[in-house]
């Protein structure tokens, strides 16, 4: 009894905490609050079965038993959802409210029997009821195990196949404890300690936190207080493309107090056209190119930067996501400032500095050659030059000759 109560005690204070800790690192997530669900779940299936070790009264037996049922019960779709959001399948079911209402309808007709009919405890032990609960709800755990295999199996990511191996290694321990568990309850007078060996599960979820980085995403890789002083703009971009994070230095080119945007298109104006090599990093083609580029701010103003984007990895090789380093390109302003130049003439200077021809920056902006050609006679009258040679040393006085370090220069047509 002692023992039983100690164990139940362990597990009920474990489960809790756990669900907290792992909920508090993104409580946004539906990732994070499902496995939360699940971990109070076990906490309170745990804490019913305490109950029925010391409790006296027939009635307050009764009542953690059924208790007992309820959290046994929602368990089930709680985990089946975090399963589903983990490993993103969730994405691939197109009914999702319907979905949701199906998994939850059989645990809850379950539910209910319990607590106003006692089915469980009027059928126990070889009784339908208590006997298709053991069925049905296995089949939702072979479920889970078979969407952990797929994931692992399927993922690009070293880290996330050795993740999700042990996560399967360990439930299926859980699972045969836990069946071995309940099948010795029944038949003997032995206390029910199922909650407590799910902990077996909990253990090698742990154990992949530790050791593969589970529930672990780019801000355990990065000191944020180091890059969030770093006097140029850093964004970091998950292996979704999203925007993950973003340094002081570009929240200020933003004019932005709080990054709240998750969609690079909205900061980075040429995105789409540099997408497809964002893809190749990403895959593993390559691991940095350059370009230059602009930044566009809440009033759609641009800020001119010259950009080296980069791949992230952890110890496994595993791309987590991409490094984008910005240096602001200050000297077209000063250039614009100074020699009195039109918007369209900064963008052909700024076109000719990164080395295209007369004939690909006319057919980008949808005029002819000889036009072309009368705005750079207009520029190089303004400048005070007579050809190509001096402009090019004159945007090297003013920081706008392009100086990529990157293993591949990607030009980037700035569209208007």
């Amino acid at each position: 009894m002692i023992i039983s109560v100690i164990l139940l005690s362990v597990s009920f204070i474990t489960f809790f905490y756990f669900g907290l800790y792992v909920f508090f690192m993104d409580p946004k997530s539906p990732v994070y609050r499902n496995f939360l669900y699940m971990c109070l779940s076990f906490f309170l299936w745990s804490l019913s079965y305490l109950v029925l070790n010391i409790s006296t009264g027939t009635n307050f037996y009764q009542a953690a038993y059924k208790i007992s049922n309820l959290a046994r019960l929602i368990y089930v779709p709680f985990t089946l959802r975090f399963f589903l959001f983990l490993t993103g399948y969730h994405k691939k079911i197109k009914f999702w409210l319907i979905f949701n209402i199906f998994i939850w309808i059989i645990p809850v007709i379950y539910m209910y029997n319990s607590i106003f009919n006692d089915y469980f405890g009027n059928t126990f032990f070889t009784g339908f009821w208590h006997l298709s609960s053991h069925i049905i709800f296995n089949l939702y755990n072979i479920a889970d195990l078979i969407l952990l295999i797929i994931w692992g199996k399927n993922s690009k990511f070293k880290r996330e196949r050795k993740q999700a191996a042990i996560i399967v290694i360990g439930a299926t321990a859980a699972i045969l404890v836990t069946v071995l568990s309940d099948l010795a309850a029944d038949l003997t007078k032995y206390p029910n300690l199922t909650p407590f060996f799910i902990m077996i599960w909990m253990f090698f979820i742990f154990y992949a936190m530790v050791k593969y980085q589970f529930f672990t995403y780019l801000p355990a890789y990065i000191n944020q207080d180091v890059i969030n002083n770093i006097n140029e703009s850093i964004i970091i971009l998950d292996n979704k493309k999203n925007i993950f994070y973003i340094n002081n230095k570009t929240k200020s080119l933003l004019n932005k107090d709080k990054m709240e945007i998750c969609d690079p298109s909205t900061i980075i104006y040429e995105y789409f056209r540099i997408n497809i090599e964002i893809d190749k990093i990403l895959e593993g083609k390559f691991k940095t190119f350059s370009c230059r580029i602009n930044y566009l701010r809440n009033n759609n103003e641009k800020v001119l930067v010259d950009a080296i984007f980069s791949s992230i990895k952890d110890k496994f090789n595993d791309i987590l996501g991409i490094l984008i380093i910005g240096y602001e390109i200050k000297g077209l302003k000063q250039l614009e400032q100074f020699y009195k130049t039109t918007d369209r003439e900064s963008e052909i200077i700024q076109e000719l500095a990164e080395g295209y021809t007369n004939k690909n920056i006319a057919d980008h902006l949808g005029i002819s050659e000889n036009t072309l050609k009368r705005h750079i006679a207009n520029i190089y009258a303004k400048l005070g030059i007579s050809n190509k040679v001096e402009l090019l040393n004159l945007l090297k006085d003013f920081n706008l000759i392009p100086n990529y370090k990157a293993e591949k220069t990607v030009l980037v047509l700035n569209k208007s």
